[in-house]
C-alpha cells in the first residue's frame, strides 16, 4: 500500500502541523498559565520597567509551577530572582515597582538570614488571580486612568527604594581615607 503525502507547505514539510485553534492546555505539555488581553493592554502592564517585568515573570513562573493552585503562597527567594537574570541590587526596585503598579502583592515580607537566625523568603500574590484562601482577584492594576499615571507611580516606587537605601557604594576605610572597590581612586573623608 502506498502512503499519500500532501504537497510541501512553505516551511518545506509535507505534513502540516495541526495546532489546537483554542490554544488551550492540549497545546502545552506540563504546567502553564494564561494572561488576559485586558491585563496585557493595561496601563500598569505597559508602564513596567525591564526589572519589574522580570520580577513579575518570575512570580508568574512560580505560579505556573504550582499549577495555579498556590497564589498568595508563592515563595520566591532572592536567589530565584537573581537566577532569572535580575541583579541582586535591582530586585527590591522591581518588587516595589510591581507592587506600586498593582501587579503583585507581598503577602508576607521575608527576612535575611544572619548568623544563627534563619532567613525566610517573601510570599507573593499575583493580583489578577484569586488566592488559595478563596479571595477573589483584587485587580489593583486597573486603578490607573492613563499611562502617565502608571509611569509616575512606578517612578515613585523606584525613587522611594533609592531614597531608603541611598547610594550603595562599597567602601573600605583606611585611616582617614576611603577607598572604593575601583582600586586607585581615593576620596578624603570629610572632617
Amino acid at each position: 500500500m502506498t502512503k499519500r503525502f500532501e504537497k510541501a507547505n512553505p516551511t518545506g514539510r509535507s505534513a502540516p502541523y495541526k495546532a489546537d485553534p483554542g490554544q488551550g492546555p492540549s497545546v502545552w505539555e506540563g504546567p502553564w498559565t494564561s494572561i488576559g488581553v485586558e491585563l496585557l493592554g493595561s496601563y500598569a502592564w505597559r508602564a513596567q520597567s525591564d526589572v519589574c517585568r522580570r520580577v513579575v515573570d518570575r512570580v508568574i513562573f512560580e505560579h505556573a509551577m504550582h499549577r495555579g493552585s498556590r497564589n498568595g503562597e508563592l515563595i520566591v527567594r532572592y536567589e530565584d530572582f537573581a537566577s532569572w537574570g535580575i541583579r541582586k541590587t535591582s530586585i527590591s526596585h522591581g518588587i516595589s515597582e510591581a507592587v506600586a503598579l498593582g501587579l503583585l502583592k507581598v503577602v508576607e515580607r521575608g527576612r535575611r538570614a544572619f548568623g544563627e537566625f534563619k532567613g525566610r523568603a517573601s510570599t507573593y500574590r499575583l493580583t489578577w488571580y484569586g488566592s488559595e484562601a478563596g479571595e477573589p482577584p483584587s485587580n489593583e492594576w486597573k486603578r490607573f486612568r492613563s499611562l502617565q499615571d502608571a509611569r509616575a507611580a512606578a517612578k515613585r516606587a523606584r525613587d522611594a527604594i533609592k531614597a531608603q537605601w541611598g547610594t550603595r557604594r562599597s567602601r573600605r576605610t583606611i585611616g582617614d581615607q576611603h577607598s572604593t572597590r575601583g582600586g586607585d581612586r581615593r576620596v578624603l573623608a570629610a572632617e
